[in-house]
């Protein structure tokens, strides 16, 4: 599967939430914790909204299909994701629980601790490794019992949309009719089209060029590749239509979206 979020080189990766930060619904097997240090940000997990404010964490569990909208324009925090086994030992197995309430008040993990963890995530060497492993341990031993975990369970309809959403994530670089997706996931047309709207409230098409468009914005920011190629990389079959769903869904252009992203990486925001 292919996640929005690939954790390619590390296990555990952190980065700042952005102002307009915004996913459209995915699932993966790591874990995230997301931390509003200022603003606010609105996102879904499993069917249920919520709203991030200042001082709160939130927590996702493994497969758990979620998407973000930070709907303010100063929303500052960060992004933790991990996979389970980075954890050390808890008296909870990550991947057969779930958070029962996952919205968290921060005060339970001191600013410091992440303010350690993003100088620990700049300098990476395997001792950074370790130590990171070891503060990733201390937060989730102090917030996990506030989330009340409980056993993980999946609807039908739960675990068709996350088979066709991990289909979707492999095949979107080519043009997977929705009418085949059914037919691989033994539904008709009608009840995938259902299956969309009901639980990610957007159409088939409509998810697929958001996923196309998040993976073109991916590369934009982190790496020189040419803007004609990642219009082909990315699944379009044109710049017009390329530009067309970029706009739609970031509202600039990719030209000004990585102009904006070097300059902010030139002149980062500190804590």
């Amino acid at each position: 599967m292919l996640p929005f979020y690939e954790v390619q080189e590390h296990k555990i990766k952190m980065g700042p939430l952005r102002p307009s930060f915004y996913f459209p619904a995915h699932l993966h097997v790591e874990c995230e914790m997301i931390w509003v240090r200022r603003g606010y940000m609105r996102m879904r997990a499993d069917e249920i909204a919520y709203t991030i404010g200042e001082g709160e964490v939130f927590l996702i569990a493994p497969n758990e299909v979620h998407a973000y909208d930070s709907s303010a324009a100063d929303v500052e925090g960060r992004l933790l994701m991990f996979h389970p086994e980075e954890v050390g030992a808890l008296p909870w197995n990550l991947l057969r629980t779930r958070p029962r309430h996952p919205l968290i008040a921060a005060q339970e993990v001191p600013e410091r601790l992440w303010q350690a963890l993003d100088w620990l995530e700049e300098e990476r060497n395997e001792n950074c490794e370790q130590a990171m492993r070891s503060l990733l341990t201390l937060m989730m031993g102090k917030l996990y019992p506030l989330a009340q975990p409980e056993p993980t369970k999946v609807s039908q309809e739960q675990d068709l949309i996350r088979r066709a959403l991990t289909r979707i994530h492999e095949t979107y670089q080519e043009d997977l009719a929705q009418e085949d997706l059914a037919h691989e996931l033994g539904v008709t047309h009608w009840y995938l089209s259902h299956l969309f709207h009901s639980h990610l409230k957007m159409g088939y098409r409509t998810y697929v060029n958001a996923l196309r468009v998040e993976q073109a914005k991916r590369l934009l920011v982190s790496t020189d590749m040419p803007i004609t190629e990642i219009v082909y990389q990315c699944g379009f079959n044109s710049q017009s239509c390329f530009n067309r769903a970029f706009r739609g869904w970031f509202h600039t252009t990719p030209k000004e979206m990585r102009k904006q992203e070097k300059r902010e990486t030139e002149n980062p925001k500190n804590f």
